[in-house]
């Protein structure tokens, strides 16, 4: 009886699995189709992995580093990102030594508009939209750069001021 149960309920995760599957499938974006699909052979090798150790086939230190890969992969992203920042650590700055010179940080009318994206004529209400975008893009705390956060809001207090 147990048997049947176990199985009854693989097929209905086969089935929703499935059916999940070609939902992502049929979605136009390639992006959100690819986002899926990368989701649903996580999901299928996290399920595999739990199988094989649930029934004692996989160790379970092996299961722990297939577990970690994830946490590997994000850690991976974010010390590419902060690469850059670690290898100019180590190299003497140009700017101390020779500094380039500055437009003493004015911003124009047009260039505001160009770094916001927005064309002649915004209302408030589109700078304000186009600024909260752009920022929660490249916003330091996501791993954007300080000197695009510190443009984009020279921008906007250069449009609304």
């Amino acid at each position: 009886m147990p048997y049947i149960l176990s199985f009854v309920a693989l097929l209905l995760l086969a089935f929703a699995g499935n059916r999940w599957i070609r939902n992502q499938l049929a979605k136009e974006d390639p992006v959100e189709r690819r986002k899926g699909l990368i989701r649903a052979v996580l999901m299928l090798a996290f399920v595999i992995i739990v199988l094989l150790t649930v029934t004692g086939r996989l160790h379970w230190i092996g299961a722990v580093i297939a577990a970690s890969i994830p946490a590997v992969k994000y850690l991976l992203s974010i010390a590419l990102r902060l690469l850059p920042f670690f290898g100019s650590r180590f190299k003497p700055s140009q700017t101390q030594s020779n500094p380039a010179p500055t437009d003493s940080g004015k911003m124009t009318h047009a260039d505001a508009l160009k770094v916001l994206g927005l064309s002649e004529g915004a209302n408030k209400d589109a700078i304000i939209e186009a600024h909260r975008q752009l920022m929660q893009k490249v916003h330091p705390d996501r791993g954007g750069s300080d000197d695009l956060a510190a443009r984009i809001n020279q921008a906007k207090d250069v449009l609304l001021g």
